[in-house]
């Protein structure tokens, strides 16, 4: 099942004049999380906790977090634009951060703003859910 807020309207084209390449952007990180929090309400799913600071000692947080079932879901926006998630630094950080994760008993599902907005980001929730007990 597909479930998003007028994704079409928010799609734009940006035309970079030095390549003369059209480079299409579909969302923001921030729409594309709430595209996300929508498509869980309306699955009906358990509401996540959002931002959530899953290590007292790191300022670590993940986008959607079920802490009773220890999943949580990571949006990765950027990922054909050169965003913060696919450079060297931020790459890193996330890396470490998702090895926190696994090692503490996390199930870490890493999703794209594509998989968001083509359905298989919820699809893939609501299995990992069911397998923990929803």
């Amino acid at each position: 099942m597909f479930l998003s807020r007028n994704i079409i309207s928010r799609t734009y084209i940006v035309v970079n004049s030095f390549v003369g390449a059209i480079l299409w952007y579909t969302s923001t990180v921030s729409d594309l999380e709430n595209d996300f929090a929508f498509q869980i309400k309306a699955s009906g799913l358990p509401a996540p906790e959002r931002e959530y600071r899953f290590m007292t000692t790191r300022r670590f947080r993940f986008d959607f977090c079920w802490p009773v079932f220890r999943v949580v879901v990571e949006i990765e926006g950027g990922t054909w634009a050169r965003g913060r998630h696919t450079r060297g630094s931020g790459f890193e950080k996330d890396c470490e951060k998702y090895a926190e994760a696994l090692i503490a008993g996390w199930s870490v599902l890493r999703v794209t703003g594509a998989m968001v907005e083509d359905g298989r980001a919820i699809n893939y929730l609501t299995q990992i859910l069911e397998m923990k007990g929803l």
